[in-house]
Formats: C-alpha cells, sequence, structure tokens
C-alpha cells in the first residue's frame, strides 16, 4: 500500500460534495489548517483528519487564521467492491464553541455518519449516498439526515454517446420552533 500525509493549509472535497464540499457555492472557499493521513492499496482506502476550518480575513497580506474554537475531524474508509462498484463510509466531528442558530445556541458537537454506493454496469451508472447527524447545540439535540442518488443510462453509440440521468436529494428540516430539537 500507499501511505500519504499532509499537514498545513487545505482543502476536502468527498464524493460528489453533496454533504461535505469546499463551499463553492456560496463563493467563499472553506480551506482548513489540517493534518492528514491516508492508506491505500488496491481494494481499500482509509483516510483521516484532525482540522480547524480557516478564518478569512482581508486587513493584511497572509493575515488568514484559524483557533480551536472550530474542529473538524474524522475518518473514511473506501472499499472498491468490484472493477464497477465501490463502498464508502465516513464519520466526521464538527464542534464549535460557541454556535448560534435560529433556534439553538451554545456549544455544538455534531456527528455525522455517512455511506455511499456507487458503481457503473453499462449502459448504467448509479450513486446513491445517506447521511445522518447527531449531538447538540448547547441543550438543543441534532437530529437530521439526508439522502441523495444520481442514476443514468449513457448510450454507447461509437458516433454519439448522450446520458440520460435522473438526480434527486432529500433533507430533513426543523419543523418546529423551540421544541428542543435541531
Amino acid at each position: 500500500g500507499v501511505l500519504r500525509a499532509r499537514i498545513g493549509r487545505q482543502d476536502f472535497e468527498f464524493d460528489l460534495e453533496r454533504f461535505l464540499s469546499s463551499r463553492e457555492g456560496p463563493n467563499v472557499r472553506q480551506s482548513f489548517d489540517a493534518i492528514w493521513a491516508g492508506w491505500e492499496t488496491e481494494k481499500w482506502r482509509l483516510y483521516a483528519l484532525v482540522s480547524q476550518p480557516v478564518q478569512y480575513r482581508n486587513d493584511k497580506p497572509l493575515d488568514d487564521f484559524s483557533t480551536g474554537d472550530v474542529l473538524f475531524s474524522g475518518f473514511r474508509i473506501e472499499r472498491q467492491v468490484s472493477n464497477d462498484t465501490q463502498l464508502t463510509g465516513y464519520y466526521t466531528l464538527y464542534q464549535r464553541k460557541q454556535a448560534v442558530y435560529l433556534d439553538a445556541a451554545g456549544e455544538e458537537d455534531r456527528h455525522i455518519v455517512d455511506l455511499r454506493f456507487v458503481g457503473i454496469r453499462p449502459p448504467f451508472d448509479w450513486d446513491i449516498e445517506a447521511m445522518g447527524q447527531f449531538g447538540n447545540v448547547g441543550p438543543a439535540d441534532i437530529r437530521a439526515w439526508a439522502s441523495g442518488a444520481r442514476m443514468g443510462y449513457t448510450n454507447n453509440d461509437p458516433h454519439w454517446s448522450p446520458r440520460i440521468g435522473l438526480q434527486f436529494d432529500m433533507a430533513s428540516g426543523d419543523g418546529r420552533a423551540g421544541d428542543g430539537r435541531l
């Protein structure tokens, strides 16, 4: 196998970036000061990281910083099930000393568990993922889930190969304000 490690400022992107991304959507990339290590073999990949999100400032050059007030850590495991399929799972812990949401405030401990199954059997392909969150923000409990799937059919004609696909994403929300659950 191959062992890789990185120490310093870096970005993390997993899979399709459904639930963990570098935040390109709001145009503010999220970087991390982190220690990251990975072990890769032909069929297995194991990764672990401990990080602090970077706080951006524009007062002077190179003034961005990270503190122990926000920590993001976790591990990820990938298994090549066959030549055409892969199974992935990860666990992460997001901790913030002072979190403020519309329905909760206080110290945040958010646990995230994610499973993903991806494959291709021509002419079909798929990517299915499910994520759950639990923990607390102050006295409020965190209970959330999300899932997403992308499936497609690709015409393998030698002259052109259009892909017809379907994608859906679902996520829980906070249905009742003031119920002690976020």
